[in-house]
């Protein structure tokens, strides 16, 4: 009688063990909130496995899923589940087994799983033909583990140099929140720093937009204070502009697109921004940029106009900033050498306002012979999938 109460092989030995540790989860009826608190005390315990030389503990996750295991099929559930890729290393032939131990002595810190991906994606091993645990056994068998090889673990696929260098964004999908009588989607959108693999942000929507991100994006920024943020979406699209300057103290820039005093209209009155960057080429000149930054002043906004062309519109933008109550700098791309006769001095971070007349500059026709006639033009960018044109 007794012999008939011992388990009859090591699976069903496995299933009691695991039943036993559940004893205090499994003999009560739980209700909603009590499980986690008691499968979080069931896995401090060290116990020990049946055939195991030494104790261990069992997380968390591992319990929950034995425990809905037994509620589901009862002491079957718990038995563990015979490999299904075993044997299946007998399928590799000579010259795949020496092909992935040859990857693995060159990219040693590799996964199998990305070794095993990569070999079947060039076809040398059909898809589902092995899995990943066989490759590792081979890989044990022949010396080629990481252990044996001496490969530290690593636990980052990117690494970069500092704190702050990379940052990586994604989304995931929650379950439903349910709002009085509906169900609205779940989305959390986060921020992970790539060197210290801690989140910089976190935050729960119920869309899953750009602007979302960017609303985020712009909150982790918000310690450091950068001087402003320079179109976070694009220009036109002055009411999602007006949505994230009002979820921030950071200034919010725009306006290089923008043309003329009544594009700039739309972004004073619905307070799209608090700096605007007017191109005096492309806005309208001198005359019309002075009345676009008029505007801006009552509006309590600043004006940093924009500059990529070169040192004339440099010039102008210093005639500019010497005119204005809110000019608060100046983009430029070159001080004028090999341009002008007398560059740009630059005192303290500052440039000094030219008293000559006009512009106050005078060009350099000998340096600039060479860069007459010439045939260059802006560079054009399209999608590599259709041709469309993008933007650059």
């Amino acid at each position: 009688m007794a012999d008939e109460l011992k388990p009859k092989d090591h699976a069903e030995a496995t299933a009691i063990f695991r039943a036993q540790l559940l004893g205090p989860v499994l003999c009560r009826d739980l209700v909603r909130g009590e499980l986690y608190p008691e499968l979080k005390e069931l896995s401090r315990l060290r116990v020990r496995p049946p055939g195991a030389p030494r104790t261990r503990r069992y997380a968390v996750p591992t319990l929950k899923r034995w425990y809905y295991a037994y509620r589901r099929r009862g002491l079957d559930g718990l038995k563990p589940r015979p490999r299904k890729d075993r044997g299946h290393g007998r399928e590799l032939t000579k010259e795949q087994r020496e092909l992935l131990c040859d990857i693995r002595r060159e990219f040693p810190r590799a996964s199998a799983k990305l070794i095993l991906r990569t070999v079947v994606a060039e076809g040398h091993i059909e898809k589902d033909a092995v899995k990943p645990a066989t490759v590792n056994r081979l890989y044990r068998e022949t010396g080629l583990d990481r252990q044996t090889l001496g490969v530290p673990r690593q636990r980052r696929r990117w690494q970069a140099e500092h704190p702050n260098a990379l940052w990586h964004a994604d989304v995931c999908h929650g379950p439903p929140l349910v709002v009085g009588d509906k169900k609205v989607p779940l989305r959390i959108h986060a921020i992970l720093d790539d060197y210290s693999r801690h989140i910089v942000a976190i935050e729960a929507f119920h869309t899953e937009r750009e602007a979302d991100m960017l609303k985020l994006l712009i909150k982790a920024l918000e310690p450091y204070q950068p001087f402003f943020v320079e179109e976070p979406v694009q220009c036109q699209n002055v009411d999602v502009l007006a949505d994230i300057a009002r979820g921030t103290f950071l200034p919010i820039a725009t306006g290089e697109r923008l043309f003329t005093k009544w594009g700039f209209r739309e972004v004073l009155e619905k307070r799209a921004a608090s700096i605007l960057q007017p191109d005096l080429c492309h806005a309208g000149g001198i005359t019309e940029v002075r009345l676009i930054a008029g505007m801006a002043e009552a509006y309590y906004a600043a004006v940093a106009p924009h500059n990529p062309m070169g040192p004339i519109s440099l010039a102008a933008g210093i005639q500019l900033a010497a005119s204005i109550p809110n000019f608060l700098c100046q983009e430029q791309v070159t001080l004028g050498d090999g341009y002008l006769k007398k560059p740009f001095p630059v005192e303290n971070g500052f440039i000094p306002i030219p008293t000559g007349p006009g512009l106050g500059i005078e060009l350099d026709e000998d340096a600039l012979a060479d860069k007459i006639d010439h045939d260059w033009q802006n560079a054009e960018t399209y999608d590599a999938d259709d041709g469309s044109v993008v933007d650059w």
